[in-house]
Order: structure tokens, then sequence, then C-alpha cells
């Protein structure tokens, strides 16, 4: 005969494995560390945009010596700008893209749809 749970054991065994699975989605892994801890510029207030452009939880600004600051939510990287100098700067949902100044667009951050 087959060993069997009584109704109260099982209950309180699917309670412990929803508990564990929830603290497993709530923690952050590895590859969302970043977006847990927000990027910052040093101190915005100290700086001078020319423009600035605002996505869903991340903002980026251009310098005036064309350098991309952004500051937000970074889980997929749109708040980590390459170097270099931009012209313009726009930011998405989950990606940001920039106009170098000899025409070339560079984006960075999510690239789900090919943004």
């Amino acid at each position: 005969m087959p060993f069997t749970l009584p109704k109260p054991a099982i209950y309180f065994l699917t309670a412990i494995a929803a508990v564990l699975l929830l603290f497993l989605i709530l923690l952050p892994n590895s590859k969302n560390a970043s977006a847990q801890q927000p990027a910052t510029a040093t101190s915005t207030s100290a700086l001078t945009f020319t423009s600035i452009s605002a996505g869903s939880a991340n903002t980026c600004g251009l310098l005036t010596d064309g350098a991309a600051v952004c500051w937000g939510y970074n889980e997929f990287g749109q708040s980590t700008p390459p170097s270099g100098t931009f012209t313009s700067i726009s930011a998405g949902d989950n990606h940001t893209c920039g106009l170098r100044a000899n025409g070339a667009a560079v984006c960075w951050g999510h690239n789900e749809f090919g943004q």
C-alpha cells in the first residue's frame, strides 16, 4: 500500500513551497541586481545639461560637452550609456538611443524588438 500524506500535511507543504517560490521570485539574482540599485548621476544639480529625455523609469541627459548621463531603473542597461559624445538622446521604455555627430545612431538597453 503506497504511503499517503494526511491533508493537513499536504496543505502545510504546499504553503511552504509557495513561500519558497515567492522568495525566489522576489530576491534579486545576479542579472537583476543592477535593476534593484538605480544608476545615478553623482549630483545632477551640479551638472549642466543641453537636453534631457525621460523614459518609463529612467532619465538621460546630454551634458554641454556632449557626454550622456543617465539615472534611474537599469535592469536592461538603459541607464548605462556608452562613452563618447552625442548630439541628441531619447529614452524609451527599457532602452535609450543617442545620435552621434556623424549621424550614427547608438542604442543601449533592452533589444527585444530590435530597438
